[in-house]
């Protein structure tokens, strides 16, 4: 066979639904721990074994049995026959469904999990409103004085600003 431009263009929509569908669940991710570092570390730590577990670097048949059976099920091995079968050759069907029922199922779970998290209540809602804004407002007042703001104090940026420079000679 070969490439075409439906294969081009089949691999291409297969990718961007399967980025899309993985996205979702690093935006649940985000919504619940605290910082976005913690979302990248989440990221790396999910995204790494999935990607190095597959068949995208490694042949299935050069792996250990009980690490063939997970790159058979893995999102990324599929993918990546799905996107073999449209470029190159192979099969292209079962690997192609199979791709869009991860990104389905990825994308579904959530967001499900991301609309049930919304519409709970917050972690720090109190049942008197002005107290909690009051509890936010002592916290983040605490936490300044706790953490004072780094870099260069106000005063020695002045000070650096009114050297001195060396008089120019008077002209006549």
């Amino acid at each position: 066979m070969g490439t075409n431009v439906f294969g081009v263009l089949g691999a291409f929509g297969l990718v961007l639904v399967s980025a899309l569908a993985i996205s979702w669940s690093i935006v649940l991710v985000s919504m619940i721990v605290a910082s976005p570092e913690k979302v990248q570390i989440f990221g790396f730590i999910v995204l790494f074994p999935l990607t190095f577990t597959s068949n995208a670097f490694v042949p299935t048949a050069s792996m250990p049995g009980w690490l063939q059976a997970w790159s058979n099920v893995n999102p990324v091995t599929i993918l990546s026959d799905a996107i073999r079968g449209l470029l190159v050759s192979g099969p292209v069907a079962a690997p192609a469904l199979q791709s869009l029922l991860w990104a389905l199922g990825f994308t579904v779970i959530s967001l499900r999990c991301r609309f049930a998290r919304s519409n709970a209540a917050p972690y720090n809602a109190a049942p008197d409103n002005g107290r909690a804004r009051q509890h936010s407002n002592e916290h983040t007042a605490a936490r300044r004085s706790q953490f004072p703001r780094k870099g260069p104090d106000p005063s020695t940026i002045r000070s650096l600003s009114l050297v001195r420079r060396p008089a120019r000679p008077a002209t006549r």
